[in-house]
This record gives structure tokens, C-alpha cells and sequence, in this order.
């Protein structure tokens, strides 16, 4: 192996006696309502856990998770999904070309490439026990929180349906039996208005309700000058009402019913790179035009030239209901049930550029339902839970690409003939069924088993649409409709919309995997514990989004993945104050890795311009394996330090290409190709310094936090292979690679103000003001060129808040 595991964690905990690095180790300390069970305070505070979908203390579950409650996040600053990456190892977020509000999670090196209905997601995002396939909205949902845990490493049993990298669980608070409430308001510059409020109401003895609702609004830091539009805004509603009824010690069912608002403009991109090599090529026509905006972009960092003007609006709505029921005798049923309804109108850049390369405005429509039915069984020394679940997803996903097309202005002599147009338009059917199994054996006080089974079939469908505009005669303006995948013509339909069901293609399939888990947990004391664990995790398979012909229309394989994990949990006595310190080393063994690829396809000779391809593609085999250490210390009652380094290495153990050279087939290694969003090094810490005062005068403190990452790829074509001619066009986007970065927070915050029920806030993100990027679209193969997604600027704001009822105690 490139690391040698024993070094890495004698030097993570060497790390944790150096009190000036400041450290974020985030945990929850939820309430008995929503854990279920009573937190004992240790010091540091007991932190409980559902990542066995039961709750158990974090330091007895072989489970590398990490988890923050509700006022840490608050504490923290965390209003964003991107901003979790600031509180656990081994976690990557980040926007995608629809927005901030439609990111990607990433954990372990194991990320989804895109947001369509035809590719799971690495990695599971559960809100209130249901699973969201698609991750819009995610940023809507981060109030009024009572935990966020994240959970690492492949879920082969409870969280199991394609879930290789991970899951992430968001557990709103729950209605209570008390009066509550609280109002909060903050501003800030670039514009920000946030408002927020909670109302909790005991209906009766047997019925709460709790209404929660957050309204954000907040002036983009990028700036389209050719549009005169500000992009990466935040204009979002959430609203969510809760109904729990309790009408005994037997039952209890919670109802949640939520809807998310967003009105952006998206993610503005910057022309980052543009290729002399292939513009030269398939885009000649476009070269000097391309050259040119790439010279005259602004130099300011955060304006660009964009050919469209942006927007990403979503409108998702939402009804649940967790219902349990307590049998007697250590037995119990549970049933989860939800549905969701998302709508998505966009209108994005791939480029950044002044020219239209590619510029896809559509929509994406999805349903999903899904039901749980749980069954357990507790005694003394065993713990049992099986159950049964459905899920289906259905939706159509269809836009327009208008393709490298010029703007007038930019050099109006060389501009090309009028642009062509694909319309990419498709409706899917996704259907998983599962039963799942999972146990645990106290074998003695100080040694227990658990493994469970989880058996998946998974059916898979598709209807393509996809249709493309090409002139003919070439030159001319005379457009015809040709389907993508029968190459059929429909004739001249000038300046119309094709008849989407001229070009209908289907196609269908199944997969079916058992996956698995297995640990052993070794108990020295109650203060420390070690644990080796083995799972096998598995994503289904799907289909490309645009092929260009029937041969690639085949569906991709599902992704599947073993890995072995060491963890060591310990609490203990450091210089007189309460300590924690957990680590995790894992190596995972990775087959069929489904890669994102595009690719150009010329429908007519040039002048007129090819046609982008999307399509996935499943890698050989590869490694994952690093080291995460958790760190957590009060040296004074009145100060937290926190730790989290996390150390992550890939390895593509075999992964080739074939390409033609004059019509034969060449084989290409490109094995050397980065895992996309894995850097090598993150860490992420946090230090709270609590103002020593007397208790009527409030509870002022400060927070310093800090999130540092290294370099990252953005591309799964990345290789610095050519072939032996020079040929293989993938290599193009070999510097598509982006530098670390650290950010720097600040916040000063004073509860209960001179006694009051008010608490005062200000705060500072990236205190600095460093200029970082967070993503590229890499088109550099295909057309030429790359655009960059840049970070937030500096940011600044305060925040008042007012509590009363339960919630002011």
C-alpha cells in the first residue's frame, strides 16, 4: 500500500496535542425525544447515534459516523449542504452546474458524476428515515435541526440500497409535548436576508404539532457581464410542518409534510482553459472566436463572459410519516413511508464563455415513493431488526442544447453559421425492492458480533427522445431534424420544435446483488473500544443520458465494492480534561466504477459544429483506502478544541480504453486517471473559548473554525496518456486538476443577553478572503475548452434571536 497505516495514526495523534491547530470534531447531543433514550453527561456529553437505525451511544457503534446536533450546527455556521464538509472527514460537497441547490456528496473518493434520474448516488441522503435519490433542495432543509450524522463507508445492510461511499442522515426536531418557539433574523453583505422561526404546539395529552419555516435571500458573488446578471445566489423557502401523535406507551407516529422554494440563477462558470489542440480540430471554425473570449474575460476573479443568462428553479414538495409500535417483550414494528414530487427549470454554461459551447435550458421532473417496513427484537445480549422495502422513482428529463454558437460582438467577421440545437429528452422508471437482516451477539461483556444480509433487485427504464438539428445544405439555415439513435431524418422543420415521439427509443434492465456486513467489536473498558469490520457494498447500474447510437445505448454495470475497516474509539483524561479520540483505517476493493465521459459526435462535415455526447462508463478496478482520526478535548470548562484529518488514497488497479487509429482499434492504459473530488489530505478543526462571566450578564463565546483541503481532480478522463500516436483525445483534459485551499471562520456569539431570551451573533467566513475554486466542467476533449466554479468571497453578518416557551429554558 502507498500508506503505511500505523504512521499515519501515531502522527494523527501526535497532531492532537498541538492546541493552536483548532479542530472541528462535530458531534450531536440529542434530546431523549429524538435519540430515544437519555444522554448521560460525561464532560464532553454523551453523543448518541442511529446509524444501526437504532440508538445506540457512538463510542459502542463499529461505525466510523460522525454527528452534530442542531445548536452546533448553528454554532458553526453550518446553513449550507457545502458547509458539512467543514465537520466531518472524509466528506466532499459541492454545487453542481444547476446550483448550490442540487449538490454533490461525496465521501471516501466515491461521488455520483451527475444529477439525472438515469445514475444513483454514491452516496445516501436520508431526511427524517427517507431516502432522496436526487439531492435538490438540499440546502432548504438546514433548520430547525435536531442531528446530522454522517456516516462512512458502505452500508451494505440498513442503509444499503446503493449506498458504496456512504450516507448522510438529517433528522429535523421533533414536536414536543412543551410550548416553544424562536424568531431569528440575520443579515449580511452581498445582500443577505435570512428569517426563521419554529412554533411547537401540545394540540392535546396525546397530539404535538411543530411548524418550522426559512427564508433566504442573498445577492450572487459572481458577476455576468455580458448578462449583467449575478450568479451563485440564494433566494430559497423551506416550510415544514411536523404532527406527532403519541397516544400511548405503545404507539407513536410522526407525519412531516415539507416544501422547498428556490428561485437562483445557478452556478456562474469562468472560461478557465481554452486548447489550441483541438480547437484546431472539430472546432476550427470557432478557434480564434474561443481565443479570444479566453483573452478577454475580466481579470476581476469573480466576473466572467457568459453567453446565457442563468437560472435554476425548483419546486419540491413532500409528506412522510414514521410510525412505530412497541409489541411487548423486546418486540417492535415499524413502517417509514415517503413521497416526494421535484421540479427543476434550469438553464446553465457549461463553458463560461462568451460562446455558446454548450448551453442546455430544460427541466427535470421526478416522483419518488418509497415504504419501510421494519421488524426488531432487544434483550440483554441480542438485537435483532429485519424488514422489507420498496422504492420507485419515475421522471422525464429533457433540454436544449444550443452548441457552439457565437455572440455577436465578439468577432462578428469570423463568426460561423448559424449554431446547431440537440434536444436531449428522455423518460425513466426506477423500481428496487430489498429484505434486509441484521443482528447483533453480546458474547461476553467485553466481546460482541454483528453482520447482517441484504438481498436487492433493481429494474431499470428508459425512453430516449433525443433529437439533433443539422443544416443541410451545410452553411445554410435550413435545419432538419435527425434522431439520435436511429440516424432517421424528419425532413426540414425550419425554426420548429421537433415532434419528440418521431424518436423514441426503450430499453430495459434488471440487476440484482446481496450485499453484506459483518464486525467484531473488542470492549476494554467503557472507555475504550476497538472494532474490525467487512462490508460489500453495491450501486445499481443504469443508462447513458444521450447516446449517439444504439451500440452505446447499453446499459451500464452496477459498481461494487469490499472493504475491510480498523476503528478504535477511546475517551480518557488528557492534563486534567475530558478527551475524546476515535480512528478509522480502510481499504476498499472497487470493481466496475461507474465514470462519467463525454464525447463529440460529428452528425454532418464542418462547417457545422458536432453534437456533445454524455455517457457513463464503468471502469476496471481500483483502490480506496486511508485513515480518518476524530479528536475532541476540554482542557477548561470554559474551552473546546476538535480535530478531523482524514487521509485518502486511489489507486485505478486496471483501467483501459480502446480508440481507433485510421480504423484500428488501439488500446490505451489510463490507469493513471485521478478519482474525481478525493483529496489526499482534508482537515477540518474548531476551537470555542467560552467568556468566563457572571451567569446574569449571558453566555458570551467565540468560535474559530478552519477547513483546509489539497488539490482535487474534476475529471474522470484526466490521463496523461495519449496513446502511442498522440491521438487519444481524453488526455486533453489532463490539467483539469484544482489547487487546495484553506478557509477561515469566525463567530462571536452571546446567549441569553443580561438574562434575557435574546441571543446576539456576528460572524466572518473565509476571514481571509481567499479566491478558490470548487469545480470544473471539463469539455477540453470534446470542444476545447473548461469552465471554473469559484468559491464564495468573504462574508459577513450578525444575527439576532428571540426564544420563549421550552425553547428560552
Amino acid at each position: 500500500m502507498k500508506i503505511e497505516f500505523t504512521r499515519i495514526l501515531l502522527l494523527g495523534a501526535a497532531t492532537t496535542a498541538c492546541l493552536g491547530c483548532g479542530t472541528t470534531i462535530a458531534y450531536a447531543q440529542e434530546s431523549a425525544a429524538a435519540a430515544g433514550e437519555t444522554a448521560q453527561d460525561d464532560g464532553l456529553g454523551e453523543i448518541l447515534v442511529t446509524a444501526r437505525r437504532t440508538s445506540e451511544r457512538l463510542q459502542d457503534v463499529p461505525v466510523a459516523v460522525t454527528a452534530v446536533g442542531g445548536e452546533q450546527l448553528e454554532a458553526l455556521g453550518i446553513v449550507q449542504g457545502q458547509d458539512l464538509q467543514r465537520i466531518a472527514p472524509s466528506l466532499t460537497i459541492s454545487p453542481t452546474v444547476r446550483g448550490s441547490a442540487s449538490p454533490q456528496y461525496g465521501i471516501r473518493a466515491q461521488r455520483a458524476g451527475t444529477p439525472t434520474i438515469l445514475i444513483d448516488p454514491a452516496v445516501g441522503v436520508y431526511f427524517a428515515e427517507v431516502g432522496t435519490s436526487r439531492a435538490g433542495g438540499g440546502n432548504a432543509v438546514l433548520h430547525d435541526l435536531a442531528s446530522v450524522q454522517i456516516l462512512r463507508g458502505p452500508q451494505g445492510t440498513l442503509f444499503g440500497r446503493n449506498t458504496t461511499g456512504g450516507a448522510v442522515l438529517i433528522t429535523p426536531a421533533a414536536p414536543t409535548g412543551d410550548f416553544a418557539g424562536y424568531v431569528q433574523g440575520q443579515a449580511g453583505n452581498l445582500g443577505l436576508i435570512d428569517l426563521e422561526g419554529m412554533l411547537n404546539l401540545p394540540i392535546g395529552p396525546t397530539l404535538s404539532l411543530r411548524a418550522a419555516a426559512k427564508m433566504t435571500k442573498r445577492d450572487g458573488y459572481t458577476y455576468n457581464v455580458l448578462q449583467n446578471q449575478r450568479t451563485d445566489d440564494i433566494d430559497s423557502q423551506s416550510y415544514r410542518l411536523s404532527l406527532r401523535w403519541a397516544p400511548n406507551d405503545v404507539i407513536e407516529s410522526t407525519t412531516i409534510g415539507t416544501y422547498l422554494r428556490v428561485r437562483e440563477n445557478g452556478t456562474g462558470l469562468k472560461l478557465g482553459a481554452v486548447d489550441t489542440t483541438v480547437l484546431a480540430g472539430v472546432t476550427a471554425p470557432l478557434g480564434p472566436l474561443l481565443v479570444a473570449d479566453f483573452n478577454s474575460q475580466p481579470r476581476d476573479f469573480y466576473s466572467y463572459n457568459g453567453a446565457i443568462a442563468l437560472r435554476n428553479n425548483q419546486d419540491i414538495y413532500g409528506i412522510q410519516n414514521i410510525t412505530s409500535i412497541d409489541l411487548g417483550g423486546g418486540f417492535g414494528v415499524k413502517n417509514i413511508i415517503g413521497y416526494k414530487d421535484f421540479k427543476n427549470d434550469y438553464c446553465f454554461n457549461t463553458a463560461g464563455s462568451a460562446v455558446h459551447v454548450v448551453a442546455p435550458c430544460g427541466t427535470q421532473t421526478t416522483e419518488q415513493f418509497s415504504d419501510e417496513l421494519q421488524f426488531t427484537f432487544s434483550s440483554d445480549r441480542i438485537d435483532l431488526i429485519g424488514g422489507l422495502f420498496y422504492f420507485r422513482e419515475s421522471g422525464n428529463d429533457s433540454n436544449i442544447q444550443t452548441q457552439l454558437a457565437a455572440l455577436a460582438g465578439i468577432n462578428p467577421a469570423n463568426s460561423p453559421p448559424p449554431a446547431n440545437r440537440g434536444f436531449q429528452d428522455f423518460d425513466a422508471v426506477n423500481t428496487s425492492y430489498s429484505l434486509f437482516f441484521h443482528a447483533e451477539v453480546e458474547a461476553a461483556e467485553w466481546l460482541s458480533f454483528a453482520g447482517g444480509i441484504r438481498f436487492t433487485h433493481d429494474d431499470r427504464e428508459v425512453t430516449w427522445h433525443n433529437i439533433d438539428e443539422v443544416r443541410v445544405p451545410a452553411g445554410t439555415n435550413n435545419r432538419v431534424f435527425r434522431c439520435r439513435l436511429s440516424s432517421v431524418t424528419n425532413g426540414s422543420l425550419d425554426n420548429t420544435t421537433p415532434d419528440r415521439n418521431l424518436c423514441s427509443y426503450s430499453a430495459s434492465t434488471s440487476f440484482e446483488e446481496p450485499t453484506w456486513d459483518v464486525s467484531v467489536k473488542f470492549k476494554a473498558s467503557d472507555k475504550m473500544q476497538a472494532y474490525f469490520a467487512h462490508r460489500h457494498g453495491y450501486r445499481s447500474g443504469g443508462f447513458p443520458t444521450s447516446p449517439n447510437n444504439v451500440a452505446v445505448s447499453s446499459p451500464f454495470l452496477p459498481e461494487k465494492i469490499d472493504d475491510i475497516e480498523f476503528g478504535l474509539k477511546t475517551e480518557f483524561d488528557l492534563l486534567g480534561g475530558p478527551a475524546r479520540f476515535n480512528a478509522a483505517a480502510y481499504y476498499g476493493w472497487y470493481t466496475n466504477i461507474q465514470r462519467s465521459t463525454s464525447g463529440a459526435v460529428q452528425l454532418a462535415p464542418p462547417p457545422a459544429a458536432p453534437v456533445l455526447v454524455g455517457l457513463t462508463t464503468n471502469a476496471s478496478q481500483g483502490d480506496i483506502y486511508g485513515a480518518e482520526l476524530e479528536f475532541e478535548w476540554r482542557p477548561a470548562t470554559n474551552l473546546d478544541i476538535r480535530l478531523n484529518y482524514a487521509r485518502t488514497e486511489t489507486d485505478y488497479t486496471r483501467y483501459t480504453d480502446i480508440y481507433a487509429v485510421a480504423g484500428v482499434p488501439t488500446v490505451v492504459d489510463i490507469s493513471d486517471i485521478d478519482f474525481t473530488f478525493a483529496p489526499k489530505h482534508q482537515f477540518n478543526g474548531s476551537l470555542t473559548y467560552r467568556l468566563p462571566v457572571a451567569e446574569s450578564v449571558g453566555e458570551p463565546s467565540i468560535t474559530v473554525s478552519q477547513y483546509v483541503q489539497s488539490s482535487f481532480g474534476t475529471s474522470d478522463t484526466a490521463t496523461a496518456n495519449c496513446g502511442p500516436n498522440g491521438l487519444y483525445r481524453p488526455c486533453l483534459t489532463r490539467n483539469s486538476r484544482l489547487p487546495g485551499y484553506a478557509l477561515t471562520g469566525i463567530r462571536a456569539e452571546w446567549k441569553r443577553v443580561m438574562g434575557s431570551d435574546v441571543d446576539l451573533a456576528v460572524f466572518v467566513n473565509n476571514l481571509f478572503d481567499k479566491q478558490y475554486k470548487t469545480f470544473s466542467t471539463n469539455l477540453q476533449n470534446v470542444f476545447g475548452v473548461r469552465g471554473d466554479a469559484v468559491g464564495a468571497p468573504r462574508t459577513a453578518g450578525f444575527s439576532l434571536r428571540y426564544s420563549f416557551g421550552a425553547s428560552a429554558d
